[in-house]
């Protein structure tokens, strides 16, 4: 786990990353990272880098199945606070589920 400034660059590249799978502006990532700082510290004091890179990894398929990042993070969040995993390891799991059967197999949730 990266601490201090040298975590920096790579949680702007998971930002970015989540980012380009959700087609999100710059103030919506800002937006984004604010939410996901406040579900860090919800969520077992989690960090928001952590977070955001279980979220990277996957942002398709949640995208895909219809959740909002700040939903997937949130997810990722409550899997790894219960689980006692980080948010990268949760996120692999995640994928296990989210992805069997392709992500073409769920059906989107009803955006409000």
């Amino acid at each position: 786990m990266l601490e201090g400034a040298a975590a920096v660059p790579k949680v702007q590249a998971d930002l970015g990353a989540v980012g380009l799978n959700y087609n999100l502006g710059p103030d919506q990532l800002q937006n984004l990272y604010g939410a996901v700082t406040y579900i860090g510290q919800h969520a077992g004091q989690q960090k928001a880098g952590d977070i955001l890179a279980g979220s990277a990894q996957v942002a398709d398929l949640t995208k895909q199945a219809g959740f909002t990042p700040e939903q997937a993070a949130a997810m990722l969040a409550a899997v790894s606070q219960h689980s006692g995993q980080t948010p990268e390891t949760s996120a692999a799991d995640s994928t296990r589920v989210l992805g069997k059967g392709g992500a073409s197999t769920f059906p989107a949730l009803p955006q409000t």
